[in-house]
């Protein structure tokens, strides 16, 4: 009752998403839940009001103990003490028209599953942020990671995916890391995924090509084919993710190995490159 008489006071209320500039929020805990109410919304009374009505300190009934100091590191408000030297980041997106979810017992069940996650960290309501063990090898947290994200998505009916960030050393430049993987992504909203995990180096590679191909007037006709047909893109993806093998990426595209020689010969005639010269490739898929 409470809890919707402050939603019904502050309809700007954020509940257990930890806004994008938290400094403009007043936090509060109640009935385990987090609460962040803008700061021009409240005056000094109210703010007593609710310190006395909620459970602020805590904190802990939505963030851990390790999720909390996590927390407050990448926001530039504390110093961080951690076991970890190396990490790397999880950007979870769930898709934006699905939010009738526990979201809560999502996460939980995620972190119980797997011992290489640090901290569970909400950004927006449509976006979870994960620090990994950065000990592991890309491929090895991929491989773990994303039969663990599949699994949930199949309980959940969800089609939620993620980018895995660059290895980061913690330091006090972390933060900022994070700042920059957080722009990147957003110059990239829609995943196209092909699999659940995605390197955020496909993300870095689609901002350059976007670049590449507003500052190259040569690129504009190719983008045009290759984007323009279905085949070519989805083929393209299938040889950059296999790097180039043709059995594998006919096995992704779920076509005989014959069928992606036909697709990569007529390409070569229509454009004049071939997707199986390293280079070739690589300017195809900045292009996408």
């Amino acid at each position: 009752m409470l809890l919707q008489k402050i939603l019904a006071l502050y309809p700007e209320t954020l509940i257990d998403v930890m806004p994008a500039s938290p400094e403009n929020y007043h936090q509060f805990t109640l009935q385990s839940h987090t609460l962040y109410i803008p700061c021009n919304a409240l005056d000094s009374n109210a703010i007593a009001l609710l310190e006395l009505l909620t459970d602020t300190p805590t904190l802990a009934h939505i963030l851990t103990g390790d999720d909390h100091a996590w927390q407050q590191f990448l926001l530039h408000q504390q110093p961080l003490t951690t076991s970890h030297n190396k990490i790397r980041f999880l950007h979870i997106q769930f898709p934006v028209e699905q939010t009738d979810f526990d979201r809560r017992l999502w996460s939980e069940t995620l972190i119980s599953a797997s011992q290489n996650i640090i901290a569970s960290l909400p950004i927006d309501t449509n976006r979870q942020l994960l620090v990994v063990n950065g000990q592991l090898t890309a491929e090895t947290l991929i491989m773990e990671l994303n039969g663990l994200l599949n699994t949930l998505n199949a309980d959940f009916d969800l089609l939620a995916c993620a980018y895995l960030g660059q290895l980061y050393k913690v330091d006090a430049t972390l933060p900022t890391r994070l700042e920059q993987e957080l722009a990147i992504l957003a110059t990239f909203p829609e995943i196209e995924a092909t699999s659940t995990i995605i390197p955020i180096s496909t993300a870095l590679l689609h901002a350059i090509g976007r670049n590449a191909s507003q500052s190259y007037p040569l690129l504009t006709q190719l983008k045009q084919v290759i984007t323009h047909s279905a085949e070519y893109s989805a083929t393209i993806q299938a040889l950059v993710e296999h790097q180039g093998n043709l059995t594998h990426a006919a096995d992704k595209l779920f076509i005989h190995r014959n069928t992606l020689t036909y697709r990569i010969n007529k390409f070569a005639k229509e454009t004049g490159l071939n997707l199986q010269y390293l280079p070739d490739l690589m300017l195809c898929y900045l292009v996408l």
